[in-house]
């Protein structure tokens, strides 16, 4: 076995201080846990003199390191050096976001298996994923680790281990009172997380474009945002409208250079915050919370869609904000949402 170095990104919940009792004579510092091994930051906590400027020192480490992975090494077995080999092999036939997905799964693998790859492990996989993602996900692990494995001829690993009966099902979106509950946790905890949040409620733009958004696409006196078409999912420049109840969360872009990102990687300044990096840290507030895979980052988009029809939102309206090309289209995503046009009926239907 070689030995590998591994990024794992970590979440402001991962994060804890260590105050030494209150005891500004002692040494205070940030810590974290990651694979049984505790890591101590101390930044510059202990040039301040107060409890309280202490405190602000070590939330504001938080948040600088919160973007930075901690590297752990582990050793590889064989077997997934071969699968790690034929996928950097084949990288030139992907698209770039298509290698991504296909490198997380196998990264994903990777992690819980944590040793040898041995048929028994890739099945006690599967059963995890059966109990932990939904039957689509299964089934996207169960084609694209099938692909690997036939390209280093090892197919019979997945003996036993067949597709599952899956229907597309899509992330529920939020009642008010989850609303309620995730807006107190996240603002406190993660307030850029929670910004990150209302640009797609408000706005609907994917979380993959508004990664990259910059402050010059923000024209306030317009209330718009330019959805370039480097940017966009379907290549074609559009705009949204901002909500009065979102513009003022914006000021302080006005104050930022106009080609800064909105949201830009504390490592490098000049790059977007990372790809899963908003919906990593979503995904383990809500686990903390008790919030099932059922619910997604995705689900504020599908949230901010539902509170605007039942809040006597035209339709029209709504086609345009979520750049949907027909009326149609957008009957049939309210209707994944359960929101039809059947509150006369259920006021008005006789007693039996």
């Amino acid at each position: 076995m070689m030995i590998e170095e591994k990024k794992i990104l970590l979440c402001i919940e991962d994060f804890k201080v260590n105050n030494a009792g209150g005891d500004l004579t002692k040494q205070w510092f940030v810590y974290y846990n990651v694979e049984g091994k505790r890591y101590k930051k101390y930044g510059k906590i202990n040039s301040f003199h107060t409890k309280a400027a202490r405190m602000r020192a070590a939330k504001e480490l938080i948040l600088v390191l919160v973007d930075i992975p901690v590297t752990i090494k582990i050793k590889k077995d064989k077997l997934f050096e071969e699968l790690y080999e034929y996928l950097e092999d084949n990288k030139g036939f992907w698209r770039k976001k298509t290698y991504q997905s296909v490198k997380s799964k196998l990264d994903v693998l990777f992690e819980k298996v944590n040793g040898k790859l041995t048929q028994v492990r890739i099945q006690k996989f599967f059963k995890w994923l059966s109990v932990n993602r939904s039957m689509t996900t299964y089934n996207h692990y169960h084609q694209i680790l099938k692909f690997l494995l036939k390209g280093i001829n090892k197919t019979q690993l997945l003996d036993g281990i067949r597709r599952v009966k899956a229907h597309k099902i899509p992330a529920l979106y939020f009642q008010k009172h989850q609303v309620n509950r995730l807006k107190k946790y996240i603002s406190e905890h993660d307030p850029q997380l929670w910004l990150f949040i209302k640009f797609i409620f408000y706005t609907f733009i994917r979380p993959g474009e508004i990664r990259q958004l910059r402050v010059n696409d923000v024209l306030f006196e317009e209330a718009k945002i330019i959805v370039r078409a480097n940017v966009s999912k379907n290549k074609k420049q559009q705009y949204v409208a901002i909500p009065n109840h979102f513009i003022n969360d914006l000021e302080h872009l006005k104050y930022l250079s106009p080609n800064d990102y909105i949201f830009k990687s504390k490592r490098d300044f000049s790059k977007p915050i990372g790809i899963n990096t908003m919906s990593s840290r979503h995904r383990k507030i809500l686990n903390k919370l008790g919030f099932g895979i059922e619910y997604k980052l995705y689900s504020w988009k599908h949230t901010g869609a539902v509170f605007f029809i039942q809040n006597g939102g035209r339709v029209k309206e709504l086609q345009i904000q979520l750049r949907h090309h027909s009326l149609d289209q957008v009957d049939a995503y309210l209707r994944q949402m359960g929101i039809t046009d059947l509150d006369d009926l259920r006021i008005n239907f006789p007693e039996i």
